[in-house]
């Protein structure tokens, strides 16, 4: 059998009937980047990615299975979760997110990204020892 032959046999039964081959799976590392027209990247960024809408990764996962999803902020917004905080506050409950703050980030910003979905990833290595 061809490789092409085992590929257009995924996601198929023997009778031709699809299956779902990972349902309520979870992507666990999803980056969203746009609309760009909303959201700046930060000018300190390593890269300028292309666009990647929630509904974009909806689109591409959900025919796999893939219902829940966890989106990470991309380092190209620096600490400005705007894009990430929106993507949750679409009242999609099968998503949550890890987003980074500064350390002098408030109690009240905290308890917003609760109310999404939302954890918060420290960066160690961003971080300055004290003396």
């Amino acid at each position: 059998m061809s490789a092409v032959e085992r590929a257009e046999m995924v996601g198929r039964t023997t009778d031709a009937r699809p299956v779902i081959p990972f349902r309520n799976a979870c992507d666990a590392h999803i980056h969203v980047f746009g609309p760009e027209r909303l959201f700046e990247y930060s000018p300190d960024r390593r890269y300028t990615p292309p666009q990647a809408l929630l509904d974009d990764y909806r689109r591409a996962l959900i025919p796999l299975g893939i219902s829940r999803m966890v989106l990470s902020q991309p380092s190209v917004y620096g600490l400005d979760n705007a894009a990430l905080v929106s993507a949750l506050d679409s009242g999609r409950s099968s998503l949550r997110g890890v987003i980074m703050v500064d350390p002098t980030v408030s109690d009240d910003d905290l308890v917003r990204y609760h109310g999404v979905g939302a954890g918060v990833k420290l960066q160690v290595s961003s971080l300055k020892a004290s003396k």
